[in-house]
């Protein structure tokens, strides 16, 4: 029997990406020290007249406007990070995009039993007074595997979870999945037992109860959260009176709020904006571990469309000038890669050239393929302005080898429908990169799927469903290298998918703020359990 208690000291391998990159195109850009202080010291400052920590006051932020907060429904690494304030997961990313216990002390894997060894927490309590420990944290992992938001994906080779003593949990595969850590950081809130017993689910879903820092006491859809501190938080009480987490649809908005004071701290993924309020000296956070993909995607699973042939999907991929899209809009923020995670990933593979930008190789490719004038089809994407900004450049990048774009920005829920299948022709989507390629190519590519990106407009051949599996039942000393050889697949061979950029979520954070590392780590992370404001 081999124990497998280095897994996740191999895994560290999986995003070597960000602590020392610089601000170039090819790379993200660093922490900012604001010349007005806020979260970082401004150099010169005496420790003697340092502003003390003070408690009172309430941070202001953006934010707050999550679909649901029924834990085991929460969906995307960001929303998982800011729900975080309220209900904590088993384990938190570091700033390699590693997992790390953070509820747990330890894991371990076992692949000759297929069994995943959970040490948790002593001395952790939930904001209703009951315990965190071995049963509560099993039944939390039973609730994701039976009718979670990932139950299909993530969690498709969890068996069952028990807690085999007070403070000892056992996950048993069905297939052993190297990348359950990731799991544990990416999709796993966890709940009180009682609150859910006592209450029931319903209840759970306006009012969620958590380990957190803080507790949820007002939700407003579209328009805000209020949260209380959690005078009991097993990291020490929050000095503030609460957190006001406010919708803003306009970015613009947000800025002038900050501007006016009335902010304290804003995310963004407008890079200029970035730009913009570094230049004002406020502290700017890219995100160590980048947020987003940004991924063009075809329509290989039908035979009536054009991008249904390999060769005009690589002849798209062709015509496509990355590098004017970085110019454009990315501000030294973006990081260049041909794939799912970046030239210093472990899972990056040298060999994907991303089809390079060459408007001669588009053309023959089309010519090739059937269709020398062009032709016409469709691009859809979100409704962010920034999604649109890129799909206009690719418009116009595409009309000058004939092709004819029709361009459908959606809105919200009909977003969230489209990313399991677009219509026709080209999908623009920013790819979840927090929880790492390899764990995004398992939940997205594999058979069988209910939701993933593209489960109705990707073909999902046997072959490659078969080398995911391999990859994910495979020793932790192989998977790297099979999920090479799988995104050579997806990006060059198959050319499903080009990658546009993969880019940080920006923290931006006003001088008053102190001690917040607000997405220092990852979009929406924080310490604001220590976090103080001095006004």
């Amino acid at each position: 029997m081999k124990k497998l208690l280095a897994v996740l000291v191999v895994l560290t391998l999986v995003f070597t990406l960000v602590a020392c990159q610089s601000t170039n195109n090819n790379s993200q850009a660093t922490t900012t020290k604001s010349t007005a202080g806020g979260d970082t010291q401004t150099s010169g400052t005496s420790k003697a007249t340092e502003p003390q920590p003070k408690k009172g006051g309430i941070i202001q932020l953006t934010g707050g406007n999550q679909d649901t907060v029924l834990f085991h429904q929460v969906r995307a690494v960001p929303a998982v990070a800011g729900h975080g304030l309220f209900q904590e997961t088993l384990m938190k990313y570091d700033e390699a995009g590693v997992p790390q216990p953070f509820l747990i002390d330890s894991i371990s894997g076992d692949t000759a039993t297929k069994i995943w060894t959970l040490k948790v927490k002593k001395g952790i309590k939930f904001t209703d007074g009951s315990d965190l420990n071995a049963d509560v944290v099993a039944w939390n992992i039973n609730i994701y595997k039976e009718k979670g938001v990932f139950k299909d994906s993530f969690y498709a080779s969890v068996k069952e979870a028990k807690a085999v003593d007070d403070y000892t949990v056992e996950v048993h595969m069905n297939n052993w999945d190297s990348l359950f850590p990731y799991t544990l950081a990416r999709t796993c809130p966890i709940a009180s037992k009682v609150a859910y017993e006592t209450y029931g689910e319903d209840y759970l879903a306006e009012h969620p109860i958590g380990t957190g820092p803080f507790i949820l006491e007002k939700w407003e859809r579209d328009i805000g959260m209020d949260l209380k501190p959690n005078p009991n938080y097993w990291q020490g009480a929050p000095l503030v009176d609460g957190i006001r987490m406010t919708v803003y649809n306009n970015a613009l908005v947000a800025q002038a709020a900050m501007d006016a004071g009335e902010l304290h701290a804003m995310v963004t993924d407008d890079y200029n904006l970035a730009k913009q309020m570094e230049q004002k000296g406020y502290t700017i956070y890219p995100a160590a571990v980048p947020t987003y993909g940004y991924t063009l995607c075809f329509e290989t699973n039908d035979p009536e469309d054009p991008f249904y042939d390999v060769r005009v999907r690589k002849a798209v991929s062709h015509a496509i000038n990355v590098d004017e899209i970085f110019d454009t809009l990315f501000h030294g923020y973006g990081i260049k890669s041909t794939q799912w995670c970046t030239p210093k990933s472990e899972f990056y593979n040298d060999k994907i050239t991303g089809q390079p930008y060459d408007v001669a190789k588009a053309k023959a490719l089309l010519a090739e393929a059937g269709y020398p004038n062009g032709f016409k089809t469709k691009l859809t994407t979100g409704g962010s302005t920034f999604y649109s900004d890129i799909c206009l450049i690719i418009i116009e990048q595409l009309s000058k080898v004939g092709i004819e774009v029709e361009f459908m920005p959606v809105e919200g829920t009909a977003f969230i429908k489209y990313i399991g299948g677009w219509e026709e022709g080209m999908f623009l989507h920013p790819m979840g990169m927090e929880n790492g390629a390899a764990s995004q190519i398992s939940a997205n590519f594999v058979q069988g799927l209910s939701f993933a990106l593209g489960v109705g407009s990707f073909d999902h051949p046997d072959d490659l469903d078969a080398m995911i599996r391999a990859a994910n039942y495979a020793e932790a000393d192989k998977v790297a290298g099979m999920f090479q050889d799988i995104q050579k697949v997806l990006f060059e061979d198959l050319c499903y998918m080009k990658v546009i950029a993969i880019a940080p979520t920006i923290g931006i954070v006003s001088p008053k703020l102190k001690d917040s590392n607000y997405c220092k780590v990852q979009a929406s992370s924080s310490t604001f359990y220590k976090a103080w404001l001095d006004e």
